[in-house]
């Protein structure tokens, strides 16, 4: 293993532990950059620990980004999606394993469970654990959306016992929470522990900032994000999970990226 690894990784039971897992991981999707935003190496957001994006090989400006932030001590993932198009179980494990040996881990984006065939489930199953043997020192993180049924639940396990990281995707809308609360989280949670007992320990649990989730109404949208980080940061059933992941910073504002910043440092980073 490379020595710099060291510095952002420990190696415990298989799995890649990021070193700010002592305090608790906080997740990008894409750079904590604003629409239109082309400095990369300027980021309006200081908490994001690990950040998953797209490989542009033609963009200079992209690879010394990512040398930048790797010496500040932040993880690069390449983000890749399962089952594109009529690809094999054995071309998929090919192409993740490429980006593998390229970056310090991958983002597998993402499993759909009512979208998941058995055979979709079992071929995703050996990949995971053929990479996890393949490549131990890497990081590997998988989002999620949907509910877990017996039928595919093994998947589940196999992701608790082989990634270092599962995000399911709680994007909560302001007409749902004023409704019913920001209950989701707590029955997802919930959820994936009786499916896969241990699991919170790897869950980062994925927040939705994408304008769709916004009504409009006379709480601020601000207000709204703030209250799903302090249920995350001081209810206790999500006291052992590993981190929140941001779905996505570009879609908010530079200054509601900073403000956002400003929260988490507050309530949630140690």
């Amino acid at each position: 293993m490379a020595a710099s690894l060291f510095l952002l990784a420990t190696i415990v039971d298989g799995s890649v532990v990021p070193a700010s897992a002592e305090g608790r991981v906080i997740y990008s999707y894409y750079w904590p950059i604003a629409e239109g935003q082309n400095d990369l190496l300027h980021w309006n957001m200081e908490t994001p620990d690990i950040v998953d994006v797209t490989w542009q090989s033609s963009d200079r400006n992209w690879q010394r980004a990512k040398e930048y932030w790797e010496k500040r001590g932040k993880s690069i993932l390449y983000r890749v999606q399962p089952f594109t198009g009529a690809e094999t179980g054995n071309e998929m494990y090919d192409r993740f394993a490429k980006n593998l040996k390229q970056f310090k881990g991958i983002s597998v984006d993402e499993i759909v469970t009512h979208e998941l065939t058995r055979e979709q489930a079992e071929t995703f199953n050996g990949i995971l654990i053929k990479l996890r043997r393949a490549y131990p020192d890497k990081m590997i993180a998988i989002w999620i959306s949907g509910y877990w049924t017996k039928e595919n639940v093994f998947l589940l396990e196999t992701i608790r016992d082989y990634a270092d990281m599962v995000l399911p995707e709680i994007y909560v809308a302001q007409s749902t929470a004023k409704s019913e609360g920001l209950s989701y989280f707590i029955r997802y949670l919930r959820h994936l522990e009786n499916c896969a007992p241990g699991i919170t320990a790897k869950t980062v649990m994925g927040i939705g900032m994408y304008q769709k989730l916004a009504d409009g109404g006379s709480q601020s949208f601000r207000d709204h994000l703030a209250a799903q980080i302090l249920l995350l940061c001081t209810d206790p059933l999500f006291a052992k999970i590993k981190g929140i992941a941001l779905y996505a910073p570009v879609y908010l504002s530079a200054q509601d990226q900073q403000w956002l910043d400003d929260v988490l440092k507050k309530h949630f980073v140690r």
